[in-house]
């Protein structure tokens, strides 16, 4: 190679890391910008070609166990140790979603359409296949390589799509008899109230949603100290100017980004908001972890 040649090669190196750069620094800009509402984490976003492995083989046949499991470092929850444990927390998170429904007297459809909002790897969408048979459960996510892992490693019977933070879905009007999200509004800060009304169009009249949050209870635990302890110390520095959760303060936003905002809606913020357009149904604490669980039901139109 002559020496232009190599000058030209530098150059273009040079260039096109810069430009990597630069858009690696946009990305995080926008990422973090509360008043850009509409993210997306795509699969494989940094590339600019990528391709997705086939199915493997072990996702066909046998029961949730049977099936892979996502790699450790992408685990969402601290206890989560091992594979064992992984499964074991998904299966009891459902295992309590069914338990909460029947104490409320919800029956679902022999075959019921279910929505996973924030589904991540289907931690526990792996578990809700007797539902899948019957009827149809999707699993939404903002995050791609969730996403299309869960529809590789999971696939059918289950149903995958990837959304953006922007508050739409790409359902029908009135479609699922039961929407669940477990820990996805806690980390919500914009666009909430807009997610909240876009979940209720695509629930059917007289269906339901399920959802965790942190309200009160989960305030008073972490004052406490008994749990979560690397929120205790910025929930009382915005306690300190706002009043505390439910005494001043009627809802507390902490580390204000997409996936990694802490928001605290008050149980009276709640009833409210929320009782404005549901009927609530029931409010449990710590009914995920130190999160209460809000059963909501659609109302029917009038």
């Amino acid at each position: 190679m002559g020496q232009q040649a190599i000058v030209r090669a530098g150059r273009h190196t040079v260039r096109r890391r810069l430009a990597a750069r630069a858009r690696d620094k946009l990305r995080s800009v926008v990422a973090d910008d509360p008043a850009v509402a509409d993210k997306a984490l795509p699969y494989a976003g940094g590339a600019s070609t990528f391709t997705i492995p086939a199915p493997p083989a072990e996702r066909d046949g046998g029961g949730p166990r049977d099936r892979p499991v996502p790699p450790a470092d992408r685990w969402d929850l601290p206890d989560e140790t091992d594979p064992q444990v992984y499964l074991d927390s998904g299966e009891e998170t459902a295992r309590l979603l069914v338990a909460q429904l029947g104490r409320h007297g919800v029956e679902l459809a022999p075959d019921p359409t279910v929505l996973d909002f924030g589904c991540g790897y289907g931690r526990v969408v792996r578990w809700l296949g007797g539902w899948a048979e019957a009827g149809a459960v999707w699993g939404a996510d903002v995050d791609g390589e969730r996403i299309e892992w869960a529809r590789r490693c999971l696939g059918p019977p289950f149903q995958f799509v990837t959304i953006t933070s922007g508050a739409h879905l790409p359902f029908e009007d009135d479609m699922f008899d039961l929407v669940v999200g477990h820990s996805v509004l806690p980390h919500i800060a914009d666009g909430a109230d807009a997610w909240m009304l876009e979940l209720r169009r695509v629930t059917r009249p007289g269906g339901h949603l399920y959802l965790t949050v942190y309200d009160d209870h989960t305030a008073a635990r972490i004052r406490q100290g008994t749990g979560s302890p690397d929120l205790a110390a910025p929930l009382a520095e915005a306690e300190a100017r706002a009043g505390r959760l439910g005494d001043g303060a009627d809802l507390i936003a902490l580390n204000r980004r997409v996936g990694g905002a802490q928001v605290f809606r008050s149980t009276a913020w709640i009833e409210r908001v929320w009782g404005a357009w549901f009927d609530i149904v029931s409010m449990e604490p710590d009914a995920f972890h130190l999160q209460t669980g809000v059963l909501l039901r659609k109302r029917a139109r009038r």
